[in-house]
């Protein structure tokens, strides 16, 4: 039986650089299945967030539990000049080919000991689970998805794009079949082609995902809910149920009944002046 796949849980995070504050007291949930976006204007924190829920950067305060294998796309990814784009996305499933060799491995070694069928049947379900034996395959599959199939594995990445890096790093990401996805404006360097695709594979996603993203048309497709980094709210993540456009109509009406209290407030303050 396949193992479930647990929650993204962040619990009161405060992240500060020096005297700037970025991040107070967030809490955040992803469930297994959620595909949550995450929004709020320029500089409230959203990057930092994702690298602290990635585990690539630690919170002053606060704790985080994720799935053991949670992968990240960075908005610009850190790739060594001289690298190949076939070393990009070994990097990315580096994991898929140890699990690989295991089950080559263990099926070697099988025998009639209980130990050795132990091993290979471990061996065999993670296999299965990671999709190990269609790896090139797929690879192919997702270079093309992602409209970089044509640069060859053996192209450098100093001689590609920035927006090529990004689609390749993208696609190692996908290949390796991470339990919980985190991705940085991901649709940055997508055209249109790429970014249906990009939405396909999310939303066959067996485990969490959240994404960062001012793409209002990818965040209807694809977001089963919202989270809004609101530097009014101490910068909690408010969640909110539903696609972008949902979520706007949501601040809209929080928006008219505001108004509406002030206007009420206002009212009561004329007819009774303080003295």
């Amino acid at each position: 039986m396949p193992t479930s796949i647990p929650p993204i849980v962040a619990r009161g995070i405060d992240r500060a650089y020096g005297d700037r504050r970025i991040l107070t007291g967030v809490d955040i949930t992803v469930p297994p299945h959620a595909r949550t976006g995450l929004i709020g204007e320029n500089g409230v924190g959203k990057s930092t967030l994702l690298r602290i829920l990635a585990g690539v950067e630690a919170p002053d305060v606060g704790t985080v539990e994720r799935p053991k294998r949670t992968g990240i796309l960075w908005q610009e990814a850190p790739v060594d000049e001289g690298a190949t784009v076939r070393d990009l996305i070994d990097g990315y499933t580096r994991e898929l080919h140890d699990i690989r060799r295991e089950s080559e491995d263990a099926a070697a070694a099988l025998d009639d000991t209980p130990a050795t069928q132990h091993r290979y049947q471990r061996a065999l379900e993670e296999g299965e689970r990671s999709e190990v034996w269609t790896l090139d395959a797929r690879r192919d599959e997702i270079l093309q998805g992602l409209g970089v199939a044509r640069l060859g594995l053996d192209r450098t990445i100093g001689e590609i794009s920035g927006g090529q890096r990004s689609r390749v790093a993208l696609a190692g990401l996908l290949l390796s079949r991470p339990d919980a996805l985190l991705l940085d404006e991901p649709t940055n360097h997508l055209d249109d082609q790429a970014v249906a695709y990009l939405e396909t594979q999310l939303k066959g996603w067996r485990g969490p995902a959240l994404f960062a993203s001012h793409d209002r048309a990818f965040l209807d497709e694809v977001a089963t809910e919202l989270a809004d980094l609101d530097p009014d709210r101490s910068r909690t993540a408010t969640r909110y149920g539903g696609t972008f456009s949902d979520y706007l109509d949501e601040k809209r009406r929080e928006r008219e009944r505001w108004e509406q209290q002030h206007r009420t407030w206002a009212a009561l303050l004329q007819a009774f002046p303080p003295a």
